[in-house]
């Protein structure tokens, strides 16, 4: 079984999504001992942004493309391969200024140029998906900015809608208490929120082994 791991923070370390993805693997290792954990860090190394040639390209039939449109393709058809190869994958991102950071939405621009993962059929349907998000605030229903969260609807309409995958959601809001002078005071709710966050994320990664049993 091969698990795809995508982490987005720029932070390598006190970076809230990756230590989060840390707890997920520590829980996956144990169950899955043999199994393959591709790393794809997109904040260690983040993927250049769509040009007008890939996009191009990918409205082009395959016998017209010119040599440059032929090489800007190469990169997307490695990213299809290896998004297509896997069984389970492992998305960790915080989220920057309420939305997705740039890194994560460049990866999903080239996944979704490549018409075999989702147009022609949906490749990776059914597949078991986890997203750990870190929330630098609290956008729950009630919360005052709940309406301001823009990073998580949308990664329930590409994963779940668009790719099709059995995607489960697990975030630790509050991250900044303690540092945004606006979230004084809340740095128990900050604790108990990375508590369950961590406990969610053992939990499943735990409950896939289960079902892979099954």
């Amino acid at each position: 079984m091969t698990l795809l791991y995508v982490s987005t923070s720029i932070r390598p370390d006190g970076s809230t999504s990756r230590d989060l993805a840390e707890t997920f693997l520590e829980s996956w290792r144990q169950t899955h001992p043999h199994d393959t954990v591709v790393h794809r860090d997109l904040g260690a190394a983040p993927l250049p942004h769509l040009s007008l040639v890939e996009v191009t390209a990918s409205m082009t039939d395959p016998r017209e493309l010119t040599p440059e449109q032929a090489q800007a393709q190469e990169l997307g058809r490695e990213l299809a391969a290896e998004f297509v190869d896997t069984d389970a994958y492992l998305i960790a991102t915080p989220m920057y200024n309420w939305s997705i950071p740039s890194a994560l939405k460049a990866w999903l621009d080239r996944l979704l140029l490549q018409p075999n993962v989702w147009q022609t059929e949906k490749v990776a349907a059914g597949r078991p998906a986890v997203i750990l998000m870190a929330k630098g605030g609290a956008y729950g229903p009630g919360t005052p900015r709940a309406d301001w969260d823009y990073a998580e609807p949308y990664l329930r309409r590409i994963f779940g809608e668009v790719l099709g995958l059995d995607a489960t959601f697990i975030s630790a809001e509050l991250t900044l208490a303690g540092v945004s002078p606006a979230l004084a005071g809340l740095e128990d709710e900050r604790d108990e929120s990375a508590r369950k966050a961590h406990e969610a994320a053992a939990e499943h990664a735990r409950r896939l082994a289960a079902l892979r049993a099954a």
